[in-house]
């Protein structure tokens, strides 16, 4: 009941927001119902309820292939596969299959088991079954022809999953949680410990003293089983629908999910596990695994899926191309970067091929590039002690100066929205200047701020000044004679950077980035913030579907999911020396240091929410009636009977 509880709200929820997504490459349908997947050499064992075990060539990913088959009597719910030889858990039996010959699968042996044999664990020549109501069974296989059982242990539940780590066997028992199972043995296996979880316990991986259980309703558990008399929970993360199977590799948890399909979980953080990216797939996924950046889900009857599950956690750099000096601020137009480039002037830079950028032209500037904005065929760069510059980029080989402002102090930043060029001039403030004649800019207003101006953002006639040593500015701009402060919020560190985005202001301050809540401009409200641990200064942000893309200077670009504003969390990072800028183009990253980088953040970073128009009330009945008919199939198909 409170699978369809869930499965309704889902349904009737508006808007949906999905995660980030992940990319199917190929797929391959079986004739029932894939319950799990074994990947061996290129090749996916998959076990296929009613239709026993599928052998499937996997080499190209984008196109599975079925090399054989063998019909089992049973209902195959689980395979693993060993030396040439797969062993299948088949409800009321274990089946040992010759698969030397992908395409003629040969049965060797059979051992009938009390239960209905759920999932099959192989370790040293021993079979460690999870048999349902029958609990835990020990079967010797050395001898493939006649299988023998060893020992075996009831379980209060029902053994549903079994992993088997240094002499120990921990089992997911459906009903009673995680049980600790002593195998050291095998005629007499002991229960050490047991921890119950909220729901039901489906599936286990155990990796470095943690044991990762895929809990049903109640998503993924993480137990500490160092001790392993005293399991010890340390952190969940509920999953969307029902978390069926988990695989651990390299810190990131792979959960198939029986209703949404594939979820990827970061576990670096044991206590606080938190979703990285996920994918629906056709049908319900039961089980997963991962190989060489590969996952294979066995989603019930869609049959396999194949997915790229790039590791969000390292981001791929494309290229890079040096420059003269220390490159200060990119702006990407039309397959050109703009290169703001300190004592190097204005670079332009050709990056239709993001593996080799090109420099197609320059022009030298005096002292203090610092940003670059383009807009119609001219570039605008604040130039320092040299005020603003407006120069004329139509012909990238050969850039001109067209015209030139100078302003009281340091010019640092600049914004252009409509003919105005909004000028953050650190010790003079805000500075607004007309730009509809390039050759003549002229001044119409400015506004002091109590610190130094550092970086400037302008949305709906608001101006949003980073004010180093005063925080967040909000400045009413709608009369650009006059510009006058609505509001202020001084923040830690040093305000360097600012992207306001939907009611938000994201402000990079100094070692932290800092989200705040400006919907009511006279009064700011900090929402959250996340610092960097490590050294350097966060001096400029971009804001892209829910993240959050900080040039972290030393740290080199730093990637934070915002899409919950009060608690930012960190995705990954490139590390360079010397980020000063970064721009987020078609889902590639430009930083800018000591020269260009291109990166490639992986296609997990970049779905935005999608909106799922509203039901009228006949729709949303039929689908509640239309799920309580799944969901009555679902219970029963659950008993396992």
């Amino acid at each position: 009941m409170r699978t369809l509880i869930a499965i309704v709200g889902l349904l009737m929820a508006q808007p949906v927001e999905p995660a980030r997504a992940l990319v199917t490459l190929g797929f391959l349908d079986t004739p029932n119902a894939a319950e799990d997947v074994e990947v061996v050499g290129g090749l996916a064992y998959v076990a296929d309820g009613h239709f026993g075990l599928r052998v499937v060539d996997v080499s190209d990913p984008a196109a599975p292939v079925l090399l054989g088959a063998l019909n089992t009597p049973g209902y195959a719910w689980d395979v693993e596969v060993v030396g040439g030889l797969a062993y299948v858990a088949d409800s009321g039996s274990l089946r040992v299959i010759d698969v030397s010959n992908s395409a003629a699968p040969v049965e060797l042996g059979t051992l009938s088991t009390p239960g209905s044999a759920q999932d099959v664990e192989l370790v040293g020549g021993l079979a460690y079954l999870a048999d349902y109501s029958a609990g835990l069974r020990v079967i010797d296989v050395s001898n493939s022809a006649a299988p023998v059982e060893l020992g075996a242990l009831d379980t209060p539940g029902s053994a549903q999953d079994v992993e088997v780590v240094g002499g120990l066997a921990y089992v997911a028992d459906h009903g009673s949680g995680l049980r600790v199972i002593d195998i050291s043995n095998s005629a007499a296996p002991v229960e050490l410990g047991a921890i119950d979880t909220p729901d039901d316990a489906w599936g286990v991986a155990v990796v470095g003293g943690l044991a990762y259980v895929a809990d049903d309703n109640s998503g993924l558990r993480v137990i500490d089983v160092s001790n392993s008399a005293a399991p010890v929970e340390l952190g969940a993360i509920d999953t969307l629908g029902w978390a069926r199977d988990v695989e651990v590799v390299s810190g990131l948890a792979y959960v198939a999910d029986g209703y949404f399909g594939l979820q990827v979980i970061d576990i670096s953080n044991s206590a606080a596990p938190v979703e990285l990216g996920a994918l629906n797939t056709a049908n319900r996924a039961w089980d997963v695994e991962v190989v060489g950046g590969l996952a294979y889900v066995a989603d019930a009857t869609a049959g396999l899926r194949v997915i790229d599950v790039s590791n969000p956690a390292a981001p791929v750099q494309l290229g890079d191309l040096d420059l003269p000096d220390d490159a200060q601020d990119v702006e990407v137009v039309g397959g050109l970067a703009y290169v703001a480039a300190r004592n190097a002037g204005l670079r332009v830079i050709d990056i239709s091929d993001s593996a080799a950028p090109v420099e197609l032209g320059a022009l030298g500037l005096p002292d203090g590039v610092q940003d670059v904005e383009v807009a119609g065929g001219l570039a605008y760069v604040p130039n320092g002690s040299n005020g603003l510059r407006v120069i004329d980029v139509s012909n990238s080989a050969a850039p001109v100066e067209l015209g030139a402002i100078a302003t009281p102090s340091y010019a640092r930043e600049v914004e252009l929205v409509g003919g105005l060029a909004y000028v953050a001039a650190t010790t003079s403030g805000l500075r607004v200047i007309d730009v509809s004649n390039p050759a003549a800019p002229v001044e119409l207003g400015n506004l002091d701020t109590p610190g130094s101006a550092q970086d400037v953002e302008v949305v709906s006639g608001l101006a949003y000044v980073a004010d180093d040593s005063s925080g967040l500015r909000v400045i009413d701009v709608s009369n650009p004679a006059a510009p006058v402060e609505l509001g202020s919020l001084d923040t830690p560190g040093a305000a360097l950077g600012v992207k306001v985005v939907s009611g938000l202001a994201y402000v990079a301050d100094t070692d932290s980035l800092r989200v705040i809540d400006v919907s009511n401009p006279a009064a700011p409200v900090e929402l959250g913030a996340l610092d960097d641990p490590r050294t350097g200064e966060t001096r400029d942000v971009e804001i892209v579907d829910g993240l959050a893309y900080v040039a972290a200077s030393d740290a080199g670009v730093w990637v934070i999911d915002v899409s919950n504003p009060a608690a930012p969390v960190e995705l990954g990072d490139l590390a360079r020396d010397g980020v000063n800028d970064v721009e987020v183009v078609d889902g590639l990253v430009y930083a800018v240091g000591f020269g260009l980088q291109v990166i490639d953040f992986g296609p997990e970073y970049g779905q935005a929410p999608v909106s799922v128009p509203a039901l009228s009330l006949y729709s949303q009945l039929a689908l509640v009636a239309s799920m309580m008919v799944v969901g009555m199939w679902m219970w029963r198909r659950a008993g396992r009977t």
